[in-house]
């Protein structure tokens, strides 16, 4: 119903697995989160998840995958690399003491790295 009255609306949805990306979609969705992608501290990509497979789902799902989950300088460069749709940045900005400064230091990065920002 809520299709029909909005039809404007944006909807996602938001996975644990990659195995979940190839599952027939219940619901039409624009993008989806998938996550948690990465360690907050080194960056490299969570247990359970491997390169091969999250560069090949984002190839061949047929979504707009967003890698969420320790997002932050260090994993960012990666995420691009493996071909995510964008990144959703939670605790690095809003666990932090000082948000708006974490925010114009990833934009910075990712610009200093030529990883494109929209």
């Amino acid at each position: 119903m809520i299709y029909l009255r909005k039809p404007k609306l944006i909807k996602s949805i938001s996975y644990k697995r990659i195995g979940d990306l190839y599952e027939p979609d219940k619901v039409k969705t624009d993008y989806c989160f998938l996550g948690t992608m990465f360690n907050n501290v080194s960056g490299q990509l969570y247990s359970g998840f491997y390169q091969e497979t999250t560069e090949a789902a984002n190839k061949k799902s047929g979504k707009k995958i967003i890698a969420r989950g320790g997002i932050n300088p260090k994993s960012v460069k990666l995420a691009y690399e493996l071909g995510f749709y964008g990144v959703a940045l939670y605790g690095y900005l809003w666990k932090s003491d000082s948000p708006y400064d974490h925010y114009i230091e990833f934009i910075r990065y990712c610009k200093e790295n030529n990883i494109p920002i929209e």
